[in-house]
């Protein structure tokens, strides 16, 4: 992972992933104004949950963690659930390493040891992915079918997601992630190994990474 995006001009050679918010449209919360302004996202003009993602540059959605209330930073999603503890501990990050594997993020990000948010031109993968979860399943983003307290939006969101992975796996279609990096993503046999797999030393039912 690292290799193919350092290969594209990235400024460091230990960046594995991309890190980034993304919002699912829903229809206006029925709760009231404090609810409804929860919920709002004056930049979209959209009421919205919001999702945080990590994607690989063979094009997988490695983890992703929500739903949240819109308003919430980047930033503060990252540090409440722990992201930074949880990263270190899924690429095996030891003490004393010059260059610890690490992921990049925009500048609603603070810079850490893993994570950066120093150059431009490769932060793309998160936007695209987000893009093709709605391509192939298209309800995901019907807002008017998406209701706080009616309905829950994010179990549709969240396994379309995982779904987006599998189909990538099969290899019908390349996703511009992968297609970008020059990476084949894991076989789907190996994908559904790993949602399967024991957990590490550590985990517990919190840990919600793919």
């Amino acid at each position: 992972f690292a290799s193919a995006i350092y290969n594209k001009d990235a400024a460091l050679p230990n960046i594995v992933g991309f890190i980034d918010g993304t919002m699912q449209a829903i229809s206006r919360p029925s709760q009231g104004n404090e609810v409804q302004k929860a919920f709002y996202n004056g930049w979209k003009h959209m009421h919205a949950l919001k999702y945080q993602s990590i994607v690989t540059s063979d094009g997988i959605t490695s983890s992703l963690l929500g739903p949240y209330v819109v308003s919430r930073h980047n930033q503060y999603i990252y540090t409440m659930f722990k992201t930074e503890a949880r990263v270190e501990k899924y690429l095996d990050i030891v003490p004393d390493v010059e260059l610890p594997f690490a992921l990049y993020g925009n500048p609603a990000y603070m810079v850490s040891k893993c994570l950066y948010s120093l150059f431009e031109g490769v932060s793309l993968s998160d936007i695209w992915e987000f893009g093709e979860v709605q391509k192939y399943f298209m309800y995901s983003k019907y807002k008017y079918a998406m209701k706080i307290g009616e309905t829950s939006p994010a179990t549709v969101y969240m396994p379309s997601t995982v779904f987006k992975n599998m189909i990538h796996c099969t290899g019908r279609n390349r996703l511009p992630t992968s297609s970008y990096f020059g990476l084949e993503p894991p076989t789907l046999e190996e994908y559904i190994s790993g949602l399967r797999r024991d957990k590490l030393d550590g985990e517990d039912e919190d840990d919600i990474l793919f």
